[in-house]
This record gives structure tokens, C-alpha cells and sequence, in this order.
């Protein structure tokens, strides 16, 4: 409505130069994040389907920590947000590393938009599983709120599309993990990502022959 508002008004020439031109970033800023959503939109559904080809390969966790905080950092310095990451050595996943990224930075993003100051993520391994854990010092998550956290086009407060927790969610059940959600000992969110550890690496010739090594 609002980009047809706009739309109509500029072809009416309704609007002066100033609101003119001030209807025109609005319908830009609006496209944008209607193809934002119609492209979650897609990949959840992909996420979601039996034909979804994931890659299985051996993922480093620290690697796969450090790209996140890499990506994150020119959000979290502009809201002047501490980053912080406690990684155990040797740790590594089997899956698609380019998914399990995306699932950690819908989170990671989350965490910041959110947070007061502080950014955590910590990965370790506890009673044979291995666990990464995203938590923030924010506000948190209502009780009310947490059973629904994962569905779709759910958010909270600053929320955007409402699927990046759904698409996360997705991700990591397809890569034999589950997701949980709960509140943070720094007073904000905490999402507890487990995962079944294994002993065994898979070098990936390509996405339909896996080779194990």
C-alpha cells in the first residue's frame, strides 16, 4: 500500500519536489525489503524441501566462528557492540559450511540488533555433544514469545522479516542438530545450537559424491 500510495501520487503529481522525491526512496527502501523477504522466503522453502541438496563436508569450528565475527563487525561497530568468542580447539561439523554460516549469522545479527553492549559466542563440547552458543546482554525474549521464536514471520522487538530465526532453525535441524532458545546469564538471549559429534571427516568432491577419509 504504501509503495502504491507513493507510486500513484508521483503519477498524479500530487506531491512537490521535496515529497516527491522523499516518496521515491520510500518506495526503494520498501522494494528492497519486499525482496528481502521473497528471497528468505525461497530459501526456507528450499531449506524445507526433501530435494534441498546440502553438502557434507568437514566444517571448522573456529573457522566458521571467526567468518561470522569477520561479517558481523561493520554492524556491531556501528551500533558499538563488543564481540567476544571462546572456541575449543578442534572442533569440526559435518555439513554444508556456506548454510551452517548463514544460520549463525541470522543469529549473530539478531544478537546484535538487540544487545546493550555485548555479543557472545561460544563453542565447546559437553557430555559427547558439541555445542555453539549465541547470547546477547539485551533485553531477551518474553516468555511468551519463546515457544513461537522459530516460526515463521514471528519477531520481536527490531525484528525484520521474521524468518532469519526460522531459517536457522532449518539449517541446523538439516545438518542433524537442534536449536534452543533460552535467557543468557549477560541478561539477554541465548540460542544453544547441538550438534552429535563424530569422529569422521568428509572431503567433498562435489555436492552428489562424498569421499570418507
Amino acid at each position: 500500500m504504501t509503495i502504491q500510495g507513493y507510486a500513484e501520487g508521483i503519477k498524479e503529481k500530487v506531491f512537490d519536489e521535496v515529497e516527491e522525491e522523499k516518496g521515491l526512496e520510500v518506495i526503494v527502501s520498501e522494494v528492497n525489503r519486499l525482496k528481502k523477504i521473497i528471497n528468505e522466503m525461497i530459501l526456507l522453502a528450499k531449506l524445507e524441501s526433501e530435494e534441498t541438496s546440502f553438502k557434507k563436508e568437514s566444517v571448522s569450528v573456529e573457522n566458521l566462528v571467526n567468518q561470522v565475527l569477520e561479517r558481523a563487525l561493520p554492524i556491531a561497530a556501528e551500533r558499538k557492540i563488543e564481540m567476544q568468542q571462546k572456541v575449543a580447539p578442534n572442533l569440526h561439523l559435518i555439513g554444508d559450511e556456506e548454510r551452517l554460516l548463514r544460520a549463525l549469522l541470522n543469529l549473530s545479527f539478531n544478537g546484535i540488533r538487540h544487545a546493550t553492549t555485548k555479543l557472545s559466542i561460544t563453542a565447546l563440547e559437553e557430555q559427547g555433544l558439541m555445542k555453539i552458543m549465541v547470547e546477547d546482554d539485551g533485553e531477551g525474549i518474553s516468555d511468551d514469545l519463546i515457544p513461537h521464536i522459530f516460526h515463521r514471520f514471528v519477531k520481536g522487538k527490531n525484528g525484520e522479516t521474521g524468518l532469519g530465526l526460522a531459517i536457522s532453525r532449518a539449517i541446523v535441524e538439516q545438518t542433524g542438530g537442534k536449536i534452543e532458545v533460552g535467557k543468557s546469564k549477560l541478561g539477554g538471549a541465548l540460542f544453544t545450537l547441538t550438534f552429535p559429534i563424530t569422529s569422521k571427516k568428509i572431503k567433498t568432491v562435489n555436492p552428489l559424491c562424498d569421499i570418507i577419509v
